[in-house]
């Protein structure tokens, strides 16, 4: 494929991730356990369940996204700035372990 056609597809394919994600904080609680909720007149279990379903969902969505933004990021020992960072912190925090020791 060429480079517009693949760019295409994959905003196309964000495009329709994003669209049934919010979909399904939505509506998701209906669709998944809708024989046991009301649609109207909802009570407080009825809220447990609608919030506890749309939590689960916000904390895979958040993973998600935290495991896509580790994959594209080099590791901190891996770059060249984590490296002299690494250089920088490490007498410091020595010196800090013998103060601790008298």
């Amino acid at each position: 494929m060429k480079l517009p056609v693949k760019r295409l597809v994959l905003v196309a394919a964000l495009v329709l991730a994003v669209v049934g994600y919010a979909l399904l904080l939505w509506r998701g609680p209906w669709w998944i356990d809708g024989a046991h909720l009301r649609t109207r007149n909802l009570e407080p279990a009825d809220g447990v369940v609608i919030t506890g379903f749309r939590t689960a969902l916000v904390a895979l969505g958040a993973g998600a996204l935290a495991g896509a933004g580790r994959s594209r990021s080099p590791s901190c020992a891996d770059s060249l700035t984590g490296r002299a960072l690494l250089t920088f912190t490490r007498p410091s925090g020595f010196g800090w372990a013998g103060l601790g020791r008298e």
